[in-house]
């Protein structure tokens, strides 16, 4: 493959990336990731709405799930077709509406009605609450899960230990981070099991074996870039488990939470930094989700593949012991929930102002869907 140019400068008129493409000046912040690493988007200024002029709404705004014109205009015409971008979801039939968050909403915008295939995802069903352990047992700041209440979230133990967490796909498939298996003896899948349909540890409704791990052919231990990979299951989990396992919805390169919307990490992980125990029951925390160019002021470097959330305080965070674990967020009130996120990094647990880092799933949908389809 060969390597992007390098230009001293840009041409008048033009703006240049990181990664040393020149893009024309007027796509910069126009809400499209158009150097390919985003930073012709890092550092820009909400743009202006347009809902009183003759032009229409900037199109961050248009189809986005939420009324941000008073009048409504931002969210009218939402099945038309459009050129396809990182901010219209594209139906399978290759054509593209401005709808962004159409996948598994239960009204069919695409014409092929493909929007709302495969949709057995992300709903769950909490089925009762625990209440012999004490919110002291916590991830960083959260607190005890009921049972059902996150039935895609797998623990994943190596040699009989909890070491790192994944999320249900499909019968077949779980998705995990890259790092969890860097090392040559973490690569060998009879080493893993996994326990799916677990709120107590220890407790697992279904264990199963591990046939193989793919990790990102792109993965980069240095920077922790594409840092997701896929576990296939020797043997698909039973049917009969369900609710209590479950799928989480993928979301499209579209798709993205309401500012509204809660976000919420869960998994076995440290309550703090100098912790040695892992908690019981199955932690969960509710976070916020950065936008880029906080995230890019917060860590570098910080790549497209990546995304920020946690709490100005520090005081709800993911922590080792959660890494590729789930970061979900809700479509909608009572909508299904989508893996926005997996934990990767971060600068320590729980520290103010230094949120956790995840792997951004939305810019590696394409990737999953040629391994698990």
């Amino acid at each position: 493959m060969s390597s992007p140019p390098s230009p001293v400068a840009c041409d008048r008129g033009h703006f240049l990336c990181s990664t040393g493409f020149c893009v024309e000046r007027h796509q910069r912040c126009d809400g499209l990731d158009d150097c390919q690493d985003e930073s012709d988007e890092h550092f820009c200024s909400p743009p202006s709405k347009s809902c009183g002029g003759p032009s229409p709404p900037h199109p961050l705004y248009v189809c986005d799930g939420h009324s941000d014109c008073s009048n409504g205009r931002d969210e009218l015409n939402c099945t038309q077709e459009t050129s396809c971008s990182g901010i219209s979801h594209q139906c399978s039939s290759g054509t593209c509406i401005l709808k962004k968050n159409a996948r598994c909403d239960g009204v069919p915008d695409c014409q092929d009605r493909s929007d709302e295939e495969d949709c057995d995802c992300g709903l769950p069903s909490p089925v009762r609450k625990v209440g012999s352990f004490s919110n002291l047992d916590r991830i960083v700041g959260g607190t005890n899960s009921l049972e059902g209440e996150w039935p895609w979230q797998v623990g994943l133990l190596f040699s009989g230990n909890l070491y790192c967490g994944a999320s249900v796909l499909s019968a077949d498939w779980l998705i995990s981070a890259a790092h969890c298996f860097s090392k040559e003896r973490l690569a060998d899948p009879r080493s893993w099991r996994a326990h799916l349909g677990m709120l107590t540890r220890g407790e697992a409704r279904h264990v199963a074996e591990i046939q193989h791990i793919v990790v990102h052919e792109f993965y980069d231990a240095s920077t922790l870039d594409y840092d997701v990979a896929l576990l296939r299951l020797r043997r698909p989990w039973p049917a009969s488990l369900a609710p209590l396992v479950q799928p989480v919805c993928l979301p499209t390169p579209s798709w993205t939470p309401g500012p509204l919307r809660p976000c919420w990490v869960t998994g076995w992980g440290y309550r703090s930094e100098s912790d040695k125990v892992l908690p019981a029951v199955l932690q969960k925390a509710q976070v916020s989700l950065l936008s880029p160019s906080e995230c890019k002021k917060r860590f570098d470097p910080v790549t497209a593949r990546m995304l920020c959330a946690g709490v100005p305080s520090g005081a709800q965070d993911a922590c080792n012991g959660d890494s590729g674990g789930p970061l979900a967020c809700q479509a909608s009130a009572g909508g299904r929930w989508f893996l926005m996120g997996i934990v990767s990094w971060g600068s320590g647990c729980g520290r103010p102002r230094l949120p956790g880092v995840y792997t951004r799933v939305s810019k590696l949908t394409s990737w999953i869907h040629q391994h698990i389809t």
